[in-house]
């Protein structure tokens, strides 16, 4: 129970940092909450006057009875003035913590590396995020509507039996324990099952998310039974789990709810016993008996309160877990500005994604201006250069020496500014081509967004939709055939300028038509820039500077396209096989 009990702590922790930069207007709304708490209790205070007054004096003084009945208005009245600014304020606060958690999850997954990315599916992050941020915001909503509220009630109600007479406030006292101790070993039993219930939801919308997301496939291949056959077994898994998890609490709010009939009974024999025998006036029983019973079913309010915060422990969890998430890379480490000149050195560098190593003893040099291309068999390692290149993720050992300078002594996002990438998936927003081209440089002008699409030869077929520029492509560009989102992609990339161009794979899934264009386009890009060409169609690249063969991480032949012909060795064997159609593009 110990640990139980330290694990709810740890909720309220958790949720505390995370709401901490709104403390004024939480301890102002917890202010406001006990002043109504205690001006609530008056009020009942005066009723039990009017109670007593009637019965000892049926003839009661008309001033002293209007006197006690206008008091009581003006506590109520005072009241909903006070309810009316807490709402005001709880509600306020509430929208605020749910925007600035948005915001700040969202920065905080733009910061973190690329290989966070890549551990999970889209779907299943967000089902996270979006759950995790609605618990914070139950959570405290939760506590400020209920939770504190119904535990200063109990307190106070406690407090006044005390100073009224201890007895009944002793047999008031008995049943709290018994069910506070009932709703903490039920709702601890009951955690397993709702994190298990909550997995399973992130599980089953993370397959949603992909399948639709990949619904072209899905339908071409006639899988849509298949997909529904997942859906429904991972949603039958739930629904069991539901159940197992509802025929416990059911069972749990049964004993609850007999426990406060039981407290209810003590309550109102042993102040009927108390009023018998002259003990205490029938107004103070009658407020002992309305008292005890709101306080009771403000208990039960109470356990559902701690029903809600142990059902949103699982998202709170995954909130904390992500903004405390620690990038890979850290990108304010390094601080140097400089002006890239293109020169990029490997030397000795070894890499892997935590198995063994994908980048062995890897050393090369590119001088600036050169156009190296990297060729070899798939899952030699030619992309994963890349990715080490752009840092999105570091060297396990050995150096990226760029202009003569360690790579983790840049300022990352000011050398990532002059680089310029374009891959075989292009990522297009869904948003206009115009706003697609210049997402490396938001503030460029009409007239150069208009000189980089001629560039990349985009600007013909741009001119031929109907809203040219300003044309809205779709999610992921859906609109546009591969050609056209590549040759936006090349725009995006020549806009920014680059001094070190990477090209990955970005003719290997065009038809031969647009391949040539993209082509023309690649030639008039490269010039005076250092560029990089990861390429399976080695028709792409013979006019390179210089060809690097890699296979397992390792650099095993390079040269120009002839020479390297000449040696007869694995780009021979490649170009032979592509050239007789056995390699695939």
């Amino acid at each position: 129970m110990k640990n139980k009990t330290k694990d709810l702590l740890l909720v309220f922790s958790h949720v505390y940092k995370l709401i901490i930069g709104y403390k004024r207007l939480l301890f102002f709304s917890v202010f406001i909450v006990m002043l109504t708490q205690v001006i609530d209790l008056a009020g009942r205070y005066l009723f039990k006057d009017i109670i007593d007054g009637l019965i000892s004096d049926p003839i009661i003084a008309v001033n002293k009875l209007v006197l006690l009945v206008g008091g009581m208005v003006a506590v109520y009245f005072s009241i909903s003035v006070l309810e009316y600014f807490s709402t005001l304020y709880i509600v306020k606060t509430e929208v605020q913590i749910g925007h600035e958690l948005m915001l700040r999850v969202y920065q905080k997954l733009m910061d973190l590396s690329l290989g966070y990315h890549e551990k999970e599916n889209t779907g299943s992050k967000l089902t996270k995020i979006q759950y995790g941020i609605e618990s914070i915001k139950n959570i405290y909503s939760r506590f400020f509507w209920d939770f504190f509220p119904t535990l200063i009630k109990i307190l106070f109600t406690f407090g006044f039996f005390i100073v009224l007479d201890w007895r009944i406030s002793l047999v008031y006292l008995i049943i709290v324990p018994l069910f506070i101790i009932k709703s903490l070993r039920l709702n601890f039993r009951l955690y397993p099952f709702r994190k298990k219930i909550r997995r399973g939801f992130e599980h089953v919308y993370g397959d949603m998310g992909q399948t639709v997301y990949n619904i072209k496939t899905v339908q071409a291949y006639v899988q849509e039974h298949t997909e529904m056959g997942r859906s429904k077994r991972g949603v039958a898994g739930i629904l069991r789990t539901q159940l197992d998890f509802f025929r416990i609490m059911f069972s749990g709010n049964f004993i609850r709810y007999n426990l406060i009939t039981i407290g209810m009974a003590a309550v109102i024999g042993f102040g009927s016993y108390l009023a018998y025998i002259g003990a205490v006036t029938p107004g103070e029983l009658v407020m002992f008996l309305t008292l005890a019973m709101e306080s009771y079913f403000s208990l039960f309010q109470l356990s559902r309160v701690y029903d809600h915060i142990m059902e949103a422990k699982v998202g709170v969890e995954r909130i904390t877990k992500i903004l405390e998430s620690e990038p890979d890379i850290d990108k304010h480490l390094g601080q140097e500005k400089i002006d890239l000149r293109g020169q990029i050195e490997f030397h000795r560098v070894y890499f892997n994604y935590g198995e063994g190593n994908v980048i062995k003893d890897f050393t090369l040099k590119i001088k600036p201006g050169e156009v190296v291309a990297f060729v070899g068999p798939s899952g030699g390692g030619k992309s994963t250069i890349v990715k080490l290149l752009y840092r999105y993720f570091d060297a396990v050992k050995g150096s990226i020496l760029i202009d003569g300078i360690n790579l983790k002594d840049l300022d990352l996002e000011y050398y990532r500014r002059q680089l310029g990438i374009v891959t075989q998936d292009i990522d297009i927003f869904n948003d206009t081509i115009e706003s697609n081209i210049k997402y490396g440089d938001q503030t460029a002008s009409a007239r150069r967004i208009v000189e980089a699409a001629k560039i990349a030869n985009a600007d013909e077929f741009i001119r031929k939709l109907t809203k040219k520029y300003q044309s809205i492509v779709g999610e992921r560009g859906i609109k546009l055939s591969g050609g056209q989102k590549q040759r936006i992609g090349i725009a995006r990339a020549v806009l920014v300028d680059p001094k070190i161009l990477i090209l990955d794979e970005a003719t290997s899934s065009l038809d031969a038509e647009s391949e040539e264009m993209i082509k023309q386009a690649i030639n008039t890009v490269i010039k005076n820039r250092t560029t990089i060409i990861v390429a399976h169609r080695l028709s792409t690249i013979q006019h390179a500077d210089r060809i690097v063969v890699i296979d397992k991480g390792r650099i095993v032949e390079q040269g120009t396209h002839k020479a390297l012909l000449r040696q007869n060795g694995t780009y021979a064997r490649l170009i032979k096989l592509q050239i007789g159609g056995y390699l695939s593009s």
